[in-house]
């Protein structure tokens, strides 16, 4: 191991932040001024900014340090290495997390000061003149332009911190247009740099529930000189990778996608395969960022689905049935194990099983760049190639990721209708789950032995191989009459108003599907509400109406219940069913519209043979006398609709 120089500096928060004489190799020429880069495969920012978050117990400890006796604060350690672009850049290995909170704090305070000038600055007051200056060099190389000290992999995360240091120079009330911005899509590094500047300048600072105005900058002072690191430059990033998980101990936490990708870094033997496999991680955590749901977007998401598809399947006899037969099944892989999986896979050495093969750290790489994409695609209902899977977009509705390994485990299927064939016998079976009151762990413990029975079929899997699968896991009838009873009784007015919404929102689409006019933005558009500020949003609209109703009235049930345009109902909803009928026919909902009969000949046959595919016949409704037994019909279509289509792959 080559550290830099002959000994490891305990440097000044000031010194550590500005880099002042670190990179200098030959004393008699000047030198750039060093550059901390936080390397492509780095974990996002993730310091919480709240009072019991990370952001707000450094600001309690610092608070305790400068009214306090001591004379240093010792912060641990950080780690750099050499092998950046330039002979100035230093790779910041561990202690990304306290080096950005501290350059927002400083920010804030020189925000603070700007804005508070009158409360904090005393005249001419050199000796807070030149904190406010070494303030600013901490921050950038030149007071008036953004020369940062610190550069992120990511140029939209630059640019994040050249706003917030551009917000540091300007009064209160003309911040950038990136404290307002839409941040739905923005990386979780993204998101917390501004949060954290937000929440220390108007939490902390304007409140003075930090520090008080008139101290602020000696305590600041103090925090400059004081507060000190212990700096390790180390001659490679393998090296410094090495020693990573050792002395983590002020950072952030690890979790098992930073600590597989410590393993692979750990096996790369050269600078250039180094930065090839960074590139990787990095493009990978871009499209995890874009996932639809948040739980996906940490790479401990992907890379327990991956391992779930990568992982032997075990044969064993079945003694319980009839005749014995061999059952194959696949162990639970937790998060937890998540570490020792893959890490006795890129190095099989530490493995006490001798059937472990090694996987190439290159080869491991790629394949999470191209799962990930996948991930991605999937989450939004589509291939990667963008065709549409949109029987999936009702588990996203109601915020499911359990079922997602055993698609990701389809995705080298070369045929797309085999691969849709899947995503139906996907939905059907976590609709079931999550409509019904199947416990979770019930249904997670069928995702291991699905996914490698899936994977291991290969790209020329077929149909036939698929079904013969989902026996194993296809629900049985009764359970799928229990649920239909569940239904009949869900009540509008509890709980389960969401999934009376899903319900009707996906027997509306299948139905429009069945008429021949599927709406061009399904299947969205068909969940679409009120709050999605969308003109073409639905509202769950009572037939009979409601208002004075009791909760367990039977006018919050299923059978009272359609799907109507936000604004149509908003019109009518007091109104008798006689008085709503010319909506009802006027919605181009062909399930709505059944209601009074569909009016395009073409279409109402398609439906009404649809209905009687689905095991109902002849309406029972009537909307002008409309009572219990036109409820009662109608509670019916709607439970042949659900039951068929859980229980049909077509």
């Amino acid at each position: 191991m080559s550290v830099e120089g002959t000994v490891a500096p305990i440097l000044p928060l000031k010194d550590y932040l500005t880099g002042k004489n670190q990179t200098q190799v030959d004393p008699h020429k000047p030198s750039p001024p060093r550059l901390l880069i936080v390397p492509p495969w780095q974990r996002e920012y993730v310091w919480n900014p709240s009072d019991a978050g990370e952001v707000g117990i450094l600001l309690d400890d610092l608070h305790e340090f400068v009214l306090g006796k001591d004379d240093d604060y010792l912060m641990g350690s950080i780690l750099l290495s050499k092998g950046g672009n330039e002979e100035h850049h230093r790779l910041l290995i561990d202690g990304q997390q306290r080096t950005l909170t501290y350059s927002i704090l400083l920010m804030c305070v020189l925000k603070h000061v700007q804005n508070s000038h009158a409360d904090i600055l005393k005249g001419n007051d050199e000796e807070q003149q030149r904190t406010l200056v070494d303030m600013r060099s901490c921050i950038s190389n030149d007071d008036a332009m953004y020369i940062p000290r610190v550069s992120m992999p990511h140029s939209k995360a630059n640019d994040m911190l050249q706003s917030i240091f551009a917000w540091s120079k300007v009064a209160d009330g003309e911040a950038s247009d990136v404290f307002t911005e839409e941040k739905d899509h923005w990386t979780q590094t993204q998101r917390n740099l501004i949060d954290v500047a937000n929440w220390i300048y108007e939490k902390k600072l304007k409140t003075e529930s930090w520090l008080p105005n008139s101290e602020l900058l000696k305590h600041m002072r103090k925090i400059l000189d004081k507060v000190k690191f212990l700096q390790i430059t180390l001659s490679s990033q393998q090296e410094a990778i090495a020693i990573f998980d050792r002395i983590n101990s002020r950072g952030a936490l690890l979790d098992s996608g930073d600590l597989i990708k410590n393993r692979i870094f750990q096996t790369v033997e050269s600078d250039e395969d180094f930065h090839a496999i960074s590139q990787s991680w990095m493009q990978m955590n871009e499209s995890l960022a874009k996932c639809s749901l948040k739980r996906m977007r940490e790479p401990k998401f992907l890379l327990r689905a991956m391992a779930l598809s990568d992982q032997a399947l075990k044969e064993h006899m079945d003694d319980e049935m009839d005749q014995p037969d061999t059952k194959i099944t696949a162990p639970k892989i937790t998060y937890e194990k998540l570490t020792t999986y893959w890490g006795e896979r890129l190095d099989p050495k530490a493995s006490h099983s001798h059937s472990v093969k090694k996987i190439s750290p290159f080869d491991f790489a790629t394949d999470l760049v191209a799962a990930s994409q996948w991930l991605h695609a999937l989450s939004v209902e589509k291939t990667t190639k963008m065709k549409s899977l949109n029987e999936l977009y009702f588990s996203r509705y109601l915020n499911s990721v359990q079922h997602y390994p055993m698609l990701l485990a389809g995705r080298n299927f070369d045929d797309f209708d085999t691969l849709a064939h899947l995503a139906r016998q996907v939905h059907n079976r976590t609709a079931f789950y999550l409509l019904s009151e199947e416990r979770t762990q019930d249904f997670e413990s069928l995702v291991p032995t699905w996914t490698g029975l899936i994977a291991k079929l290969g790209s020329k899997a077929t149909k036939a191989q698929l079904d013969e699968i989902y026996e194993n896991v296809r629900v049985k009838p009764e359970a799928i009459d229990a649920l239909i009873e569940q239904m009949r009784n869900w009540s509008y007015k509890s709980s389960d108003k969401k999934k009376i919404r899903a319900v009707l929102s996906q027997l509306t689409r299948v139905v429009d599907v069945a008429g021949g006019k599927e709406d061009k933005d399904s299947p969205i558009s068909y969940f679409s509400t009120k709050k999605d500020e969308n003109k073409e949003s639905w509202d769950i609209e009572h037939v009979s109406p409601s208002k004075g109703a009791s909760k367990d009235s039977d006018l919050h049930k299923i059978g009272n219940l359609v799907l109507l345009k936000a604004d149509h109902n908003s019109l009518k909803r007091a109104d008798s069913p006689l008085k709503k009928m010319d909506v009802y026919k006027g919605s181009h909902l062909l399930l709505t519209q059944s209601l009074v009969g569909i009016t395009v000949d073409k279409e109402r046959k398609r439906a009404e043979d649809f209905f009687k595919t689905a095991g109902f016949s002849g309406a029972g409704w009537d909307v002008p006398t409309w009572d219990s037994s036109s409820m009662k019909s109608r509670e019916n279509l709607y439970a042949a609709l659900l039951k068929f289509h859980l229980t049909t792959l077509a």
